[in-house]
């Protein structure tokens, strides 16, 4: 008898769960299902950080020394001969991990992206040049190639288009913009920019 009033209740609490659930499904069936949804036309950002995200940072300018979680940055002059951007830089490192200088530095023109230099103090072919030491400096002249960067309505570069980026811990550390051109025209000589 016990055993006959307990599977009753059994019974009762079951199709009581069945039907809570069955009344919650019919609830939503007028919902279309996710397979059914057409996607509609949305613009989602990109997860990379674009050129407009840059301009955007704390601009610096050249003869600045700039240092933020150990990591120092100075763009010690700039020289534009033609087509050929030298950038002479003096970075150090007291943050405590090494820098993977293969990335750290970085120059960007809005509308066309990064441009890899021809030269650098960083041996690529040396896997312990390509890593700049905690409690180490390193000093000497990043040099661009910007002939492909114009358009064919250019007929110079204009450095106001260029961004210095000095990204040392990548996007997850402190980010360096420098512009390139002086903020005004008070002698290229007394800013550290040299024009040939």
């Amino acid at each position: 008898m016990r055993t006959s009033v307990f599977l009753l209740l059994l019974i009762a609490v079951l199709v009581a769960c069945g039907s809570g659930t069955t009344g919650t499904a019919s609830g939503t069936a007028g919902l279309p299902r996710p397979s059914q949804r057409i996607p509609t036309d949305i613009n989602l950002p990109s997860t990379a950080p674009q050129s407009d995200f840059f301009y955007s940072l704390p601009n610096y300018s050249v003869g600045e020394t700039v240092t933020k979680d150990g990591y120092t940055i100075k763009v010690a002059g700039v020289a534009l001969d033609g087509d050929q951007l030298s950038i002479d830089l003096e970075l150090g490192n007291e943050s405590g991990r090494p820098i993977d200088m293969t990335w750290a530095v970085q120059l960007v023109r809005e509308g066309t992206g990064y441009i890899a230099p021809t030269a650098s103090p960083v041996d690529q072919t040396r896997p312990a040049d390509k890593q700049l030491a905690n409690g180490a400096d390193l000093g000497g002249s990043w040099v661009y190639d910007l002939q492909g960067t114009k358009s064919a309505t250019e007929s110079s570069v204009n450095l106001d288009d260029y961004r210095l980026l000095y990204a040392p811990f990548g996007w997850s550390g402190p980010v360096f913009v420098f512009r390139l051109s002086p903020p005004v025209a008070r002698g290229l000589q007394s800013m550290g920019v040299m024009e040939s």
